[in-house]
């Protein structure tokens, strides 16, 4: 995800990239990619017996954002892209947009009969444009963008944020946006499999989160993409 991730977003006036690997360092290729982006910086940290838990991830992000000096911030994913509705300029939306938190609605977006393999030199988000219409279950809203000044916090995934009383209050606008989790069925089985379901801590199995994962297989996975083929056109 990392080209198609670091393109979308290439407009910020910076991206920082919390970065964790399970216990091994950023290697050479990986960083020299993110970098090539001059606006870039990576924040790696380390997860304690280097397996994947939720609530840890947590404390990791909204340390970083209580650090930041900036107008407007992101809060996402290495799979989501977020974008303004109708696809208008994103700078100069929030340079309008009200209140302090804007809700990102994301679509899940899967392989076309008619797309091609995904291409990193070419923009990420016209190349997978299908999927499902519908938005409105668990993980497909999200308060992915927000005034750091206001002292929003995240819950658990990013699903939720809470607003310090007297600080702002949500936007009147709306963000869309493409989750890219299964945008093709071999970059789903590595981050549904071998990035989630292989690598959670105990404390995260225990609580049930991300508990989508923890059955899943590769045949499924499968399966599932190409029932989909057909999906129709989401943006």
């Amino acid at each position: 995800m990392i080209p198609y991730f670091l393109s979308h977003y290439a407009y910020a006036d910076e991206i920082i990239v919390l970065f964790n690997d399970h216990g091994k360092p950023v290697d050479g290729p990986t960083e020299k990619l993110i970098l090539s982006y001059p606006n870039t910086r990576i924040e790696p940290f380390d997860y304690p017996h280097n397996k994947t838990d939720y609530v840890f991830a947590t404390g990791v992000l909204n340390r970083a954002i209580s650090k930041l000096d900036c107008d407007w911030a992101f809060a996402v994913s290495g799979d989501e892209l977020a974008f303004p509705v109708g696809m208008r300029d994103a700078k100069a939306t929030l340079q309008d947009a009200d209140g302090v938190v804007i809700k990102a609605c994301f679509w899940n977006v899967f392989r076309h009969r008619d797309d091609k393999d995904l291409d990193p030199t070419l923009p990420a988000i016209w190349q997978r444009r299908h999927g499902w219409p519908d938005r409105s279950g668990a993980g497909c809203v999200k308060p992915s963008v927000f005034r750091p000044a206001a002292g929003v916090s995240f819950g658990i995934g990013s699903h939720t944020c809470s607003i310090p009383v007297g600080r702002g209050v949500e936007s009147s606008i709306r963000f869309d946006g493409a989750h890219w989790l299964s945008a093709d069925p071999v970059l789903s089985i590595q981050r549904r499999m071998r990035g989630r379901r292989e690598m959670v801590s105990k404390r995260t199995l225990n609580d049930g989160m991300g508990s989508q994962f923890f059955d899943i297989t590769e045949k499924a996975i499968r399966e599932q993409c190409d029932s989909l083929l057909d999906s129709p056109q989401l943006f």
